[in-house]
C-alpha cells in the first residue's frame, strides 16, 4: 500500500510541475519570438530582444573595425599587405547570431528552463569568432609566392674554359605556404578582439638544393668527346638569330649526372618576350607562321641529333609536322614549352656535359664525359 501511495503522490507531482512549469515557461517566452533573450551579450553589446538582422545591424561597425585590420607577409624587407577581408580573415557573424538565437531554445523543457534561468541570473557573453577562409588565404599566399619562389639553378661546366670550367649553381628557394598559414592561424588565436590591430606574419621559406653542385663538378675532367653535331642558320634572319644565340647560351655547360634525365624545355625555359625572345617563324599545323621563339627548334634539333652521335637514351622526342631544311629528313626534333618537349637520359657511369656554341651562322651542339666515374657527396 505504501509504494501504491507513493507512486501517486510522485504522479502528482510531476502533473502538478507540468501544469505549473509550463504556464510559466509560457510567460518568460513572452514576447520573445523571433528574437534574442535578454542577458546575452556578443562583442561587449547586449543584443538581448533584438531579431538577428537587427543585431547584425548593431555588430556591423564593431565587425567593419575588425575586418579593416590588415594582414602584413615579411620576408626581410619586403611586405605585401592586405586587409583581413581581402586575405581571407573574417568575422562569422551570421554563425555567432545563429548561438545566440539558439541560447535558451535548445533541449527538452527542463534544460530550456535552466537556460533562461541563467541568461536571467548571470547572463551570458558570447565573442565574435574570428574564422579563416583557407581557400582564399592559400590563393592570396600563392600569389605573394610567384614573386618570391626561386628554382634552384645547376652548376655547370665550361668546356671552353678547362683552367676554371665549373660555374657555381644556386640554391632555390619556396614560400612553404602550407607553414604561413599555420602560424597565421597562431596569430588569429591569440588576436584580441578588444584592440583590433594590424597581424604581422613572417613567411616561411623552405631552401631547395641543386641536384648538380659545384662540390660534385670539382676535380673532374669533362674533355672526352662522346658525340657532336653541326647546323648552319642565316645570321641575317636577326630575331631567328637571337633566339638561337639565347638557347644555345641557356643549353651550354649544363650537366647530366650518371641516370639523370634532361629535360630541353626545363633547361631552357619559356621562349617569351619577357625573356628577352623576339618572333621569328614557327611551324604550327604544316604551315610556317610567326611566333615568338622562331628558331628553337633547330637548336633542339641539333642537340637531338649530337646525343644520337654520344649514344644518349632518348625518352622523348617529336618531329614537325612539316620537313625542314636544317637537317636529314626525320631527324628532327620539334619543341613547344608545356606541350613538346625532348627528353635525354645519361645512360653511363660518368657525368656528362653539353656544350652548344654558335660561331657565325653554325651551331654546334657536342656531348662530353670523363673518365672517372661520379663521386659520391655526403
Amino acid at each position: 500500500m505504501l509504494r501504491r501511495a507513493a507512486g501517486y503522490f510522485v504522479y502528482i507531482i510531476i502533473i502538478a510541475l507540468v501544469f505549473f512549469v509550463t504556464p510559466l515557461f509560457a510567460l518568460l517566452n513572452k514576447g520573445y519570438d523571433g528574437v534574442i533573450f535578454d542577458g546575452v551579450i556578443i562583442g561587449g553589446i547586449s543584443v538581448g530582444k533584438l531579431s538577428p538582422v537587427e543585431a547584425a545591424d548593431v555588430l556591423q561597425p564593431q565587425v567593419e573595425s575588425i575586418e579593416a585590420s590588415k594582414v602584413v607577409f615579411a620576408l626581410d624587407d619586403h611586405l605585401w599587405a592586405g586587409d583581413f577581408k581581402t586575405v581571407g580573415v573574417g568575422v562569422d557573424l551570421e554563425g555567432i547570431l545563429e548561438q545566440a538565437m539558439a541560447l535558451g531554445r535548445t533541449g527538452n523543457l527542463i534544460q530550456k528552463g535552466r537556460d533562461r534561468l541563467g541568461l536571467y541570473t548571470e547572463g551570458r557573453v558570447l565573442e565574435l569568432p574570428i574564422v579563416l577562409d583557407r581557400k582564399q588565404v592559400y590563393n592570396y599566399i600563392d600569389e605573394i609566392a610567384k614573386k618570391i619562389d626561386m628554382p634552384p639553378l645547376d652548376a655547370k661546366y665550361c668546356v671552353k674554359n678547362p683552367r676554371d670550367p665549373v660555374i657555381p649553381g644556386q640554391v632555390g628557394k619556396k614560400l612553404d605556404t602550407k607553414a604561413t598559414l599555420r602560424t597565421l592561424e597562431g596569430f588569429i588565436s591569440q588576436y584580441n578582439l578588444d584592440k583590433p590591430r594590424d597581424i604581422v606574419v613572417p613567411l616561411t621559406i623552405r631552401e631547395i638544393a641543386p641536384k648538380v653542385t659545384a662540390a660534385m663538378l670539382k676535380d673532374q675532367r669533362l674533355d672526352m668527346l662522346m658525340g657532336r653535331y653541326t647546323s648552319s642558320f642565316d645570321c641575317s634572319l636577326v630575331e631567328r638569330s637571337k633566339n638561337i644565340n639565347l638557347a644555345a647560351g641557356a643549353l651550354d655547360g649544363t650537366v647530366i649526372p650518371p641516370g639523370g634525365v634532361f629535360s630541353f624545355n626545363k633547361t631552357v625555359g619559356p621562349r617569351t618576350r619577357e625573356e628577352g625572345y623576339e618572333e621569328a617563324l614557327v611551324i604550327i599545323d604544316k604551315e610556317f607562321v610567326s611566333g615568338v621563339g622562331g628558331g628553337i627548334c633547330q637548336v633542339s634539333t641539333t642537340l637531338y641529333n649530337a646525343a644520337l652521335h654520344a649514344g644518349m637514351g632518348i625518352i622523348e622526342r617529336t618531329r614537325h609536322s612539316r620537313m625542314v631544311d636544317y637537317v636529314p629528313v626525320g631527324l628532327d626534333a620539334a619543341v613547344a614549352y608545356g606541350l613538346l618537349d625532348l627528353k635525354l637520359v645519361n645512360r653511363t657511369k660518368n657525368i656528362v656535359v653539353i656544350s652548344c656554341v654558335v660561331d657565325g651562322g653554325s651551331l654546334i651542339t657536342s656531348f662530353y664525359s670523363g673518365d672517372t666515374e661520379m663521386p659520391e657527396i655526403k
